[in-house]
């Protein structure tokens, strides 16, 4: 392979081009003329052409000369803008954050607290990629996101995960269904329901179908979704039940939708953490810190409880 052109010897090339003269180009490098004349000498020998004409005291650049001209002043300026990048992300303050977070999430808790973190870090640039847990642990691990908002996962050695709150799980019905009426769940109705599921490969999902095979009970799930809105809407029309997080639901229930408060149908609440998910040590860790603290802050996170969520 041959071995990359001098970025001294484009420089000084350049410069010549410019001047036409090796005396000016050596006042402006702050070179002698002699270490100019050989260095253009060692370019050509390194293209294995001539690239300069010498007419007297004038340099006129011959045919491949005005071809590496074009080529060496990209180059050059590609190096300062390179140099320029890195200068901006070297001051402090200056970086990147890649967010992940569910599309719920995205939507509805993600803004409010990038809008703070903006205000304390308006240089950095901020990315927000939606997905599902595993999606979202497969991005970490790719090193393609730096925080993931997510469920704690199942222990990944490579990862590490920190409690921003508990969330509790709750059913969420048409304001027509009996539930809504009633006001209360009775355990044995739980099992005659037709359930709208999100994704079945979803950690939500999962959780679901744990907790009630710890209850001795089988959900019937007519309708599997991968999207909340079309889950809403699925709900309000009166085509199943389904559940959403505490945190949540005030961002996802519209007027006609109904939380059917727990009653305690069951033998205990269906309850599951929540936090931020990252690599340890990673170059980006003050700022997933920085972004899960305004988290925090932004929704009084001071008891464990859920965004939102009211107590007890």
């Amino acid at each position: 392979m041959k071995t990359p052109l001098d970025s001294r010897q484009l420089r000084a090339f350049c410069v010549l081009a410019r001047t036409g003269s090796f005396t000016e180009t050596a006042r402006e490098l702050h070179l002698t003329q002699s270490g100019i004349s050989h260095s253009m000498k060692a370019l050509e020998g390194d293209v294995g052409c001539r690239l300069l004409d010498r007419l007297g005291k004038k340099v006129l650049l011959t045919q491949a000369g005005e071809q590496l001209l074009q080529h060496a002043q990209k180059i050059l300026q590609e190096m300062e803008s390179a140099r320029e990048m890195l200068r901006r992300l070297g001051k402090r303050g200056v970086g990147r954050l890649r967010l992940g977070a569910s599309t719920t999430a995205c939507q509805h808790l993600i803004p409010t607290v990038l809008r703070e973190f903006k205000k304390k870090f308006p240089e950095h640039t901020l990315t927000l990629e939606p997905g599902d847990t595993p999606q979202l642990v497969a991005a970490l691990l790719r090193h393609g996101i730096d925080l993931a908002l997510t469920l704690e996962v199942e222990k990944e050695a490579q990862l590490e995960f920190h409690p921003l709150f508990t969330d509790e799980l709750q059913f969420i019905v048409s304001t027509q269904h009996p539930w809504a009426q009633a006001r209360r769940v009775g355990r044995a109705e739980i099992p005659r329901q037709n359930y709208i599921h999100y994704n079945k490969s979803s950690v939500t999902f999962r959780l679901i179908e744990d907790y009630f095979r710890r209850e001795q009970m089988v959900l019937n799930s007519v309708i599997e979704i991968g999207s909340m809105e079309a889950t809403k809407e699925l709900v309000r029309l009166g085509l199943g039940v389904t559940s959403i997080t505490s945190g949540l639901g005030a961002g996802l229930r519209p007027h006609n939708h109904h939380a059917a408060r727990r009653a305690q149908p069951c033998r205990a609440s269906l309850n599951h953490c929540q936090g931020g998910l990252r690599v340890p040590d990673a170059a980006s860790g003050l700022d997933a810190k920085c972004f899960a603290n305004d988290f925090a802050e932004q929704f009084h996170i001071c008891d464990g409880r859920a965004p939102g969520a009211e107590a007890g």
